[in-house]
């Protein structure tokens, strides 16, 4: 038998669904997938309208993710940014 947060093979009990927490990594990854959401949106968004709507819980407003420059907040774009070789290229 075993208990409802427990395993039967003795090991260390699995964190309920609702007690998921994101790893660091996953945090990270947060803001592209919502990028992907405003592509999504903006490219192919059902008839009825979006599956999902972002809300900004400080504010209240609904948002559409923007990439943003670290340095200074404006908005950036592919004109705004120029691509240079890094520290780890070829």
């Amino acid at each position: 038998m075993r208990s409802q947060h427990g395993r039967q093979d003795g090991g260390l009990p699995r964190p309920l669904r609702h007690e998921y927490h994101l790893t660091e990594a996953g945090r990270e990854l947060v803001p592209v997938l919502m990028a992907l959401m405003a592509w999504g949106d903006k490219w192919a968004t059902p008839a009825g309208g979006p599956p999902v709507r972002l809300v900004h819980n400080e504010c209240g407003a609904e948002i559409t993710p923007q990439v943003c420059c670290s340095t200074c907040g404006n908005s950036v774009t592919t004109a705004d940014v120029t691509a240079l070789p890094g520290p780890g290229a070829a």
